[in-house]
């Protein structure tokens, strides 16, 4: 049997607890908990998208334009593939997902499907890990009208 030493044992927790802040981030956001959301970035960090609709200097900042009334109806993140690589006090990231974001309604909206990815770096605080900079980044991205959900009219057993 393998015996880990305690450094691997550490970066490994660390990996996991850092996989925790991203998914925390995209619960907070699909959920509307902006407490939740504050507390997983530094207060001086840096959140910007690749196109430019997000340029913001501080958690304050990141959390208002975030917070600050979002176009859309409904929001449901799924997360794919992250790869995090930590060093001591600090790591980066690099996170792809799947945005499912319906705006203006379920009987006569837009339904968009955005393929993401989230470029951070990270920095351990007295409270824990926490996103630093963030780069947002829309790889792809298709519109279509939205459909209310399809109920069965009876159970199949």
């Amino acid at each position: 049997m393998k015996t880990t030493n305690p450094a691997e044992l550490a970066d490994v927790s660390d990996r996991v607890l850092i996989r925790e802040v991203i998914g925390r981030y995209f619960y907070a956001v699909d959920r509307g908990d902006w407490a939740a959301l504050a507390s997983c970035f530094a207060v001086d960090a840096h959140y910007e998208a690749a196109d430019g609709f997000i340029d913001a200097h501080s958690r304050d900042a990141i959390l208002e334009v975030l917070t600050g009334g979002s176009p859309y109806a409904e929001r449901s993140h799924v997360m794919s593939s992250v790869e995090v690589v930590t060093d001591r006090d600090t790591a980066s990231g690099d996170t792809f997902a799947i945005a499912y974001l319906l705006d203006g309604g379920i009987d006569k909206g837009r339904f968009m499907v955005r393929g993401l990815q989230y470029l951070d770096s990270f920095v351990r605080t007295a409270d824990g890990w926490r996103i630093k900079t963030r780069r947002h980044i829309t790889r792809w991205q298709f519109d279509a009208l939205a459909v209310p959900p399809m109920r069965p009219k009876t159970l199949v057993r």
